[in-house]
């Protein structure tokens, strides 16, 4: 059996990286919507290169979790449709062999656990990240409210004090406008997904999201995303049969 897996089209993603940034996971990802800032125990966040290369997208090492009795991780829980598992794992690099998926065990601020598929760096040399990698972090760590004593570790990591250009801005311009910190402050927030949002306790609701034909969840002027109530069917998470070991 593959991690994060259960039965029909969605599925919980928990995110500890980059992907914190709702506008980063957004990009390829429109049926993300936020489910809760959730803590992965027993565990900690390392950087690194993957067989020693250096990332060319983000110019320094990349995130990564790592067992370690008694440290903790902050990330989001995103609950997302099946047909976003493919453009994911591409984003993670899962083909090459980068990152593999894992199943994680966390909590919520609200005392729920959840079992999310997650992403681990397989074969890596440590190494310290880029101050734009670094930044986007950090944002989507202050975006999401995760707890203060943990951004303030975040923004106490030590860079690689990258300052030379990238070649294919990130892949994306909107990537090199977030990693420069101004998208956030250039525009207003994200509408609520699916009519969802973030609840007293922390948990927003995801209301339908179909993959068959056009996107509910189109990205429109000033990137803003409008969601769809679709229907109400939805699980945890998707097929097994989706998760197929390479």
């Amino acid at each position: 059996m593959e991690p994060g897996s259960g039965s029909g089209c969605w599925f919980l993603y928990y995110a500890y990286g980059s992907n914190l940034l709702r506008e980063r996971l957004l990009l390829r990802n429109p049926s993300a919507a936020l489910c809760a800032p959730a803590r992965l125990q027993d565990f900690k966040l390392e950087f690194g290169h993957h067989q020693g290369r250096t990332s060319s997208v983000w110019h320094g090492g990349t995130a990564t979790i790592a067992q370690s009795p008694g440290d903790e991780v902050w990330g989001i829980v995103w609950k997302m449709n099946t047909c976003n598992l493919s453009s994911l794992d591409k984003q993670e690099g899962v083909e090459d062999g980068i990152y593999v998926p894992i199943e994680v065990n966390v909590h919520t601020q609200a005392g729920k656990v959840l079992t999310c598929r997650s992403y681990q760096m397989k074969d890596y040399v440590s190494g310290p990240p880029s101050p734009q990698y670094k930044k986007v972090i950090c944002m989507g760590a202050k975006q999401n409210g995760l707890p203060t004593d943990y951004q303030e570790k975040l923004e106490a990591i030590e860079t690689n004090n990258y300052a030379g250009p990238f070649d294919n801005p990130m892949q994306n311009w909107k990537l090199f406008i977030l990693a420069r910190g101004e998208l956030v402050a250039a525009r207003g927030p994200l509408a609520p997904l699916g009519g969802g949002g973030v609840g007293a306790e922390g948990e927003g609701k995801a209301l339908g999201h179909s993959c068959a034909g056009r996107s509910r969840f189109p990205l429109g002027r000033r990137d803003r995303v409008w969601g769809g109530r679709g229907s109400k069917k939805s699980i945890l998470f998707p097929d097994r049969k989706l998760f197929l070991a390479r």
